[in-house]
């Protein structure tokens, strides 16, 4: 498979998902509307029009790692060299105020990596000149522990980055995410904060995004970019394979 980014449209395009029934932990505010939900009882992937592998990584929906009867989505990238990337991606629902909530399950044998596994992004579009955009948002795992990382443009060629350190990670066992997203505008401050296992554990007010005509857009997976061969080549390779699952996924507009 080709270096490359892959990100295409799957066969199934829409947006809408079956009725969220396999584990019930997360439920819709009454106050909100639910613009997509995706427990993965289809057995299939095609609720995400938008998939990328770089490699030989893999994708798609299994008996979930602690209840077989309850399907769950897994993601799998090997340390091959050339395999960075395995994600699903959903278009972008516009700007406004959003609650993204996700369950993720990191396997108890998990190697620990210091520049970090992105498990949910949420991305900007190209910049004017064609750059590359940093996630404006994204959640991943460093070493043990959780970590979000918020950019944003000061000015049309500086991005500033801002880390949070969210507590250690479990290992073996469902962490349960709840983030609340109000984009910022060139004329508001946006908010962002999140919830593990029904915890507050960031509250960051302020800018959160490139204010581009096209608000970020989610991405689920696995994404390691110091494995990407194009930036760092000759990385060291050989260890076990990057696999991570997800389940429970509702998008709602507040």
């Amino acid at each position: 498979m080709s270096r490359r980014t892959l990100f295409r449209a799957s066969a199934a395009i829409g947006l809408a998902a079956p009725a969220h029934t396999a584990t019930q932990r997360v439920r819709p505010r009454p106050d909100s509307t639910v613009v997509f939900s995706d427990d993965f009882s289809s057995g299939n992937l095609s609720s995400w029009p938008l998939t990328g592998l770089n490699g030989n990584g893999t994708m798609g929906v299994v008996a979930g790692p602690t209840d077989a009867q309850n399907p769950a989505a897994r993601f799998t990238i090997p340390d091959d060299g050339q395999s960075y990337r395995s994600e699903v991606a959903l278009r972008t629902f516009g700007y406004g105020q959003f609650r993204f909530r996700l369950s993720t399950y990191l396997p108890a044998n998990w190697t620990p990596f210091s520049a970090g596994t992105i498990t949910a992004q949420w991305h900007g579009y190209k910049l004017v000149n064609g750059a590359d955009t940093n996630p404006p948002i994204q959640l991943a795992v460093i070493q043990d522990y959780w970590q979000v990382r918020i950019h944003h443009l000061v000015d049309p060629t500086t991005v500033v980055s801002t880390s949070f350190d969210l507590g250690a990670c479990a290992f073996g066992a469902w962490s349960h995410w709840d983030f609340n997203i109000t984009w910022s505008t060139p004329d508001s401050d946006g908010l962002v904060t999140a919830s593990l296992n029904g915890t507050q554990v960031l509250s960051h007010p302020g800018p959160n995004n490139y204010h581009q005509d096209l608000a970020p857009y989610f991405h689920l997976g696995i994404y390691r970019p110091n494995w990407n061969p194009a930036n760092f080549p000759g990385y060291p390779t050989g260890g076990p394979d990057v696999v991570v699952y997800d389940d429970d996924i509702i998008i709602e507009q507040l």
